[in-house]
């Protein structure tokens, strides 16, 4: 599923991103400051690469071996939800690798930038995620297809061409088991979030969700979407919260109960 999915990646981004933040703050005994962009050729340039970067390397490599433990000997990877898998997985750290930004802070007198001190910063970790929502929104549906070397690998799932039912004439359209012979299925970007099956309609009760009806709103922000449409309720209620609170030595705080009347949102 799309959730699935998206869970996979974010959890490889913010496990990313913690360990090469806490890394370069000094936080654990294993790693510190990232120091692969400091050499030689640096130090004649008017910057220098001699602040505290966060330390990608190290965060990659811990993630990766957490995450997508590797055995000796181990054959070539056969399982669909496996692939799919570590597909996210891989997502999820180049994405905040792409966060990373070089930041330079100048050294003069008077405020003059006569030398600079640069290091490789990650972007905020929010953003990222929000990166991440869009490659949500735009999943692609793979499935396992044989290479012409005899290996496996993913691919997208093609829709069978649209043709007209003998019985009605009506043109039907279906996702295919595989490609058509001689069509040539292409495989999903490194930057593409991937899932095997369908998401089950969060709208309506199921084993997986109890749907969205009866659920509070905000008709300003988002009763368009958790409502799926269907439009909501008004209900007007009496509520009643304490107000008018001071406190009196010593020591209590005394406060009103105030009583106001409010509409909320309630979904169909």
């Amino acid at each position: 599923m799309r959730e699935t999915a998206f869970l996979y990646a974010i959890s490889s981004a913010g496990l990313t991103y913690t360990i090469a933040k806490a890394c370069s703050q000094g936080s654990m005994e294993r790693c510190s400051c990232d120091t692969s962009y400091y050499s030689d050729e640096d130090n004649r340039e008017t910057w220098k690469w001699g602040g505290c970067g966060d330390n990608l390397k190290y965060s990659r490599r811990f993630v990766e071996r957490f995450l997508m433990p590797k055995k000796g000997g181990q054959p070539p990877i056969r399982d669909v939800r496996a692939k799919v898998d570590r597909h996210n997985t891989h997502l999820g750290i180049r994405l905040v690798e792409g966060s990373a930004r070089k930041v330079c802070k100048c050294h003069g007198v008077s405020g003059s930038c006569t030398s600079e001190t640069c290091w490789h910063q990650l972007g905020r970790l929010p953003d990222t995620a929000k990166h991440l929502k869009g490659r949500y929104d735009r999943a692609v549906k793979v499935e396992l297809a044989n290479s012409a070397h005899g290996d496996n690998e993913l691919v997208r799932q093609v829709k069978k061409k649209r043709k007209s039912s003998r019985a009605t004439g009506a043109p039907t359209t279906a996702y295919a088991d595989s490609a058509d012979e001689g069509e040539q299925q292409q495989g999903p970007r490194k930057a593409d979030l991937v899932y095997i099956d369908r998401s089950p309609n969060f709208c309506e009760a199921s084993p997986y969700s109890p749907g969205t009806r009866d659920r509070q709103c905000d008709k300003n922000s988002n009763c368009d979407s958790i409502c799926c449409g269907r439009g909501y309720n008004i209900r007007s209620l009496l509520v009643t919260r304490r107000c008018d609170c001071r406190f009196q030595w010593c020591c209590e705080v005394i406060c009103n109960e105030c009583t106001t009347r409010e509409e909320i949102q309630l979904c169909k």
